[in-house]
């Protein structure tokens, strides 16, 4: 989940920055707190890493090195597949849960019986997530390898 937001805040701030070459550093806090800016750390702030990011090209996206079109249009419908299919594991994993609890579980009236049955579905439905997840992973490896 953390190495998600920290990729996340990265392409965010590369997305923001201006057309013209910048730095970007990340550093920690004092109180063990990631931070990435455009300026170095100051105060207690330790840095941590210092990239240089590239100017877009004048159409507006970043240059990686020759690519063919076509590789870029399987990449791109092979990233969608996979992350449907990740979507769909995770919607097919909260049907399951969605019979396991009650409005009422909150307030501490009648709490919801959770059966063996429900426990296995619901185990069942994780697993699948799981390997809707590694396999979008996989992907994505596969497409940056190029």
């Amino acid at each position: 989940m953390a190495i998600t937001r920290i990729a996340v805040s990265t392409l965010l701030l590369m997305l923001a920055s201006t057309a013209q070459a910048a730095t970007l550093y990340k550093s920690i806090g004092p109180s063990g707190t990631i931070m990435f800016s455009d300026m170095p750390p100051s105060g207690d702030a330790r840095l941590v890493e210092q990239r240089e990011i590239r100017s877009p090209t004048p159409s507006g996206t970043y240059t990686t090195g020759p690519m063919d079109l076509g590789q870029l249009i399987d990449g791109d419908a092979a990233v969608a597949r996979a992350s449907a299919q990740v979507d769909q594991a995770e919607h097919a994993l909260a049907e399951a849960r969605r019979g396991t609890w009650s409005a009422r579980d909150g307030i501490g009236v009648e709490p919801t019986k959770t059966t063996l049955r429900d426990l296995e579905r619901i185990d069942y439905f994780q697993k699948g997530v799981k390997i809707a997840r590694q396999q979008l992973m996989d992907v994505l490896r596969e497409r940056k390898r190029g």
